[in-house]
């Protein structure tokens, strides 16, 4: 079976519910993913995503994943702003 080293890889998890966010940071980081970035909605993704260097440079972001569902940002918003 192949292995997979994900330990490089930067991954930016915007979710709303801290259950959920938790949960799935829990699973990310079971999978060896050391540089994991979590925000409450897309507001703060957006203010993360300019203080790393803005859209054309997402502060060496490799994967985003996003709820749809979130105030005051959601997610077709921060999908938006990151296009």
């Amino acid at each position: 079976m192949a292995r997979y080293h994900l330990d490089r890889l930067s991954v930016m998890l915007v979710e709303d519910t801290a259950f959920v966010r938790d949960t799935l940071s829990n699973i990310l980081r079971s999978f060896e993913i050391r540089k994991l970035v979590t925000c409450e909605n897309g507001v703060q993704a957006i203010e993360f995503l300019k203080s790393a260097g803005g859209p054309n440079n997402p502060g060496g972001v490799d994967l985003i994943i996003s709820d749809l569902v979130m105030s005051p940002a959601n997610g077709l918003l921060l999908l938006r702003w990151v296009r």
